[in-house]
C-alpha cells in the first residue's frame, strides 16, 4: 500500500472521537475503503470530566490527565502522539502547544508545570479556578518519521476543561498602600497613599502599582520612612502592622528588591528623600520597587527632527499615562530632557512590531532598551506610552480633516500637510454659524476640539461664525493650536 493512501485512511479513522464538538476537517480528509486498515471507530477519544487541581497533583509528583483514548487494530510498527493546545476560548486564535504523554490504558497526561505555565502565557496568572479550552493535533510516528494526520487544520477532541491553577510564590492583592513615617516607630493610616494598579484587570496579570506625589522639601528633608502594606492590611491596619520594606542594602537607594517584615521600625523600613513631584512604583509579582523624579513631557529626538529636540511631544496628565501626536520617520527614541543627558530610551531586542490594517500602521511594543525604536512609514503619529510599563502604542495618522455642521458632520474635510506633517492647512466656508472639530483617519477614535489656543484630545466642539476662512493646524508640541483666518 502506498503511504500517502495510508495516511488519509489513518486520518478518517481518527476522525471518529467522543467529543461532542469535534468538526469534521474541512473538506474532510479523503480516503479509499477498499484499502481500509482499521474500522471508523478504531479510535475513540474521552474528554476529562471533573476539576484538574494542578497545585494538588504537582503537590503529589502526578501528571494532569487531560483525556483518554483507545485504539483498536492501530497499525503495527506505528505510535500515536498527541499535541494538545490550550486556549482561553474555544475560538483557539491564540494558544500554546503542549506535548502529552499517553500509557497503556490510553490516558493522556500532560506535565502540571507546563500546563500552567501554558495557562499563564495564553489566559492568566490569576490563581482562581477557571475554564481552560484544549484540542489536540493527532500525528503517526514510526521511528523519525512522524506525519499530521489529515492536514494543518484538523484538530480532535476540542472540550472545555475546569481547572485550579497552581498558586503563584507571591500572593498578589487588589491594592496597596505607601505608609510614611517621621521617626520610623509611629505608624498611622493617616500617613499613607494609595498606589493605583497600571490598568484594569487581574493583579496577577497587571502586578504595577504606582503613585504621583509632590512631597515638599520640610518633609523629607531628614528623611521619611516608608513600607508598603497591602489593601487588607490597610483595612485591618494596627500600629503593629508590618509590610514590605526593601532590602538591607538598599534601604535608602530609589530602586531594589521588596521584603517581608515582621515587625517594621527604623532600623529596617525604607528611607526617603526625594522632594517635588515623584512618581513611585511596586511590582508586586517581582516584589521590587523604584521612584524617581516625575517627568512632565517627553522629547522623541529622531530622523525626523535630525535627533534634536525642537520641542516636547508627549504630555501626561498623572505622569504614568503619555500622549501625543508625533512626526516622525526611520526611528527615534525618547528622552526626558531638552538634550543627551544619558536618560534617553528606546527599544531591547526589536520588540516593537506593526500590522497594517486598512492602509494604517499600528504599532506596539516596550520602550525599555537603548536600541533605536523604528516606524515602517514617515508620518504623523498618535502615540501612547504608559511609563510605569512603558507599554507603547504607535497608531499612522495617513488622514487629518474637519468635521461639523457646516458638512452635516459627515465625511472629514481634508487638511493638506507641511513636509513633516506639524501644520495641516485646508480652506472652508461655514454658510452659517456652525460648530465642528478636528478628526484623524475618518474615524472618531482620535480628535481634537476645545480651546483653539490649547485644543485637547476628546474635546469640546469648536464655535465659529459663519464665513470663508483659512484654517491652520499647528502641532510643533502641546498645547496644539488652531489659526482661523478670515478671507
Amino acid at each position: 500500500m502506498k503511504k500517502a493512501a495510508f495516511f488519509s485512511i489513518l486520518a478518517l479513522c481518527l476522525g471518529f472521537t467522543a467529543c461532542d464538538n469535534y468538526e469534521e476537517p474541512n473538506p474532510p480528509a479523503q480516503s479509499n475503503p477498499q484499502e481500509a486498515i482499521f474500522q471508523a471507530d478504531g479510535v475513540t477519544f474521552t474528554p476529562q470530566t471533573g476539576t484538574l487541581n494542578l497545585g494538588t497533583i504537582n503537590e503529589e509528583g502526578g501528571s494532569a490527565q487531560v483525556a483518554t483514548v483507545s485504539l483498536t487494530d492501530f497499525p503495527e510498527n506505528y505510535t500515536l502522539k498527541l499535541v494538545m493546545d490550550v486556549a482561553p476560548d474555544n475560538k483557539f486564535e491564540k494558544v500554546q502547544s503542549l506535548d502529552t504523554e499517553i500509557n497503556e490504558e490510553g490516558v493522556v497526561t500532560v506535565n502540571p508545570d507546563v500546563f500552567q505555565g501554558a495557562i499563564n502565557e495564553v489566559i492568566t496568572k490569576d490563581p482562581a479556578a477557571l475554564k481552560v479550552y484544549t484540542r489536540f493535533a493527532a500525528y503517526a510516528v514510526n521511528g523519525k518519521t512522524e506525519v499530521r494526520i489529515g492536514d494543518p487544520t484538523t484538530y480532535y477532541c476540542a472540550e472545555e476543561l475546569s481547572v485550579v491553577p497552581i498558586a503563584p510564590s507571591n500572593l498578589i492583592e487588589e491594592g496597596y498602600y505607601f505608609m510614611y513615617s517621621t521617626d520610623g516607630k509611629t505608624w498611622t493610616k493617616e500617613n499613607s497613599i494609595e498606589l493605583v494598579q497600571a490598568a484594569q484587570g487581574s493583579p496577577y496579570d497587571i502586578p504595577t502599582f504606582s503613585f504621583t506625589y509632590d512631597f515638599p522639601v520640610d518633609m523629607v528633608a531628614d528623611g521619611l520612612y516608608w513600607q508598603i502594606i497591602s489593601l487588607s492590611q490597610y483595612q485591618g491596619f494596627s500600629s503593629n502592622s508590618a509590610g514590605l520594606v526593601p532590602g538591607a542594602d538598599n534601604q535608602d537607594g530609589h530602586d531594589g528588591d521588596l521584603v517581608a517584615e515582621s515587625n517594621v521600625n527604623g532600623d529596617n523600613s525604607g528611607l526617603f528623600f526625594m522632594d517635588g513631584m515623584v512618581l513611585f512604583t511596586v511590582n508586586m509579582e517581582e516584589r521590587t520597587f523604584n521612584y524617581i523624579q516625575a517627568i512632565e513631557s517627553f522629547y522623541t529626538p529622531g530622523d525626523a527632527n535630525g535627533w534634536s529636540f525642537p520641542y516636547a511631544s508627549l504630555y501626561t496628565d498623572d505622569y504614568i499615562n503619555y500622549k501625543g501626536l508625533v512626526s516622525l520617520s526611520g526611528s527615534f527614541k525618547f528622552s526626558p530632557d531638552a538634550g543627551w543627558n544619558g536618560r534617553d530610551f528606546g527599544q531591547s531586542n526589536s520588540s516593537f512590531s506593526y500590522k497594517e490594517e486598512d492602509g494604517i500602521y499600528v504599532g506596539e511594543g516596550t520602550a525599555i532598551g537603548g536600541d533605536n525604536i523604528s516606524v515602517p512609514e514617515a508620518s504623523l503619529y498618535y502615540m501612547t506610552m504608559n511609563y510605569t510599563t512603558r507599554a507603547t502604542t504607535l497608531t499612522q495618522i495617513v488622514s487629518l480633516g474637519m468635521i461639523g455642521g457646516f458638512n452635516d458632520w459627515g465625511s472629514q474635510l481634508a487638511m493638506t500637510p507641511n513636509d513633516d506633517f506639524t501644520e495641516w492647512t485646508v480652506d472652508v466656508k461655514f454658510e452659517s454659524d456652525t460648530e465642528w472639530k478636528f478628526r484623524m483617519n475618518d474615524n472618531w477614535d482620535i480628535n481634537l476640539g476645545g480651546d483653539v489656543q490649547n485644543l485637547t484630545f476628546g474635546g469640546d466642539n469648536i464655535k465659529t461664525d459663519a464665513g470663508s476662512y483659512t484654517v491652520k493646524l499647528i502641532l510643533k508640541g502641546q498645547p496644539y493650536a488652531v489659526e482661523i483666518t478670515k478671507k
